[in-house]
């Protein structure tokens, strides 16, 4: 019981480390801390079972109570008052209320995760857009480039034909040639 907790916890942190680089080992990482929950969640209801307990569910008191405490706190400063109070079928019950509210994160981030990689790809289609959209916008700004240095080009010519009209008639002393023309 004590590795599969162990498990849950160091896969969701070793998942959301590997989340940086890749959405598939993200995944697959919290879906086996899911998978240890599951285990642990089993482990309890055996517990419980092999000491003739119950699992609260459902409209028992006790479990609303339970799971209300649960929800409200998540530091393990809130539990430990109880940790010497409790008997054997509370604390079975709170590690199981505790397992499903785990289940239910897990699952929730799982779906949500699937549907970001399905809209937004993976680290590597996310990097290849990125690197394609760079290019496209380095040749839109070439192409913009070529259009100006052509435009230029035009207007030098323009400017060149003016003064070469003008030079042509400098000695000319009619007087309103040059660049009236």
């Amino acid at each position: 019981m004590v590795q599969a907790a162990r498990s849950t916890k160091q896969n969701i942190v070793e998942g959301y480390s590997d989340g940086q680089t890749s959405f598939e080992t993200e995944i697959k990482l919290l879906g086996v801390a899911r998978g240890s929950n599951q285990e642990l969640l089993a482990d309890y209801g055996d517990c419980l079972a092999a000491n003739g307990l119950v699992e609260w569910k459902g409209a028992n008191p006790r479990f609303e109570a339970l799971h209300k405490f649960c929800l409200d706190n998540t530091g393990l400063a809130a539990f430990q008052p109880y940790f010497e109070k409790w008997t054997g079928d509370e604390m079975a019950n709170c590690a199981i209320c505790l397992a499903h509210l785990i289940d239910k994160a897990l699952s929730t981030t799982i779906a949500k995760k699937d549907e970001e990689f399905v809209t937004q790809g993976g680290i590597r289609e996310r990097m290849t857009t990125a690197r394609l959209g760079y290019r496209t916008d380095q040749r839109e700004r070439i192409a913009e480039l070529e259009r100006e240095n052509a435009a230029l080009r035009a207007e030098i010519a323009r400017l060149e034909e003016i003064i070469s009209g003008q030079s042509g008639t400098s000695g000319n002393s009619g007087g309103e040639e040059g660049l009236w023309n």
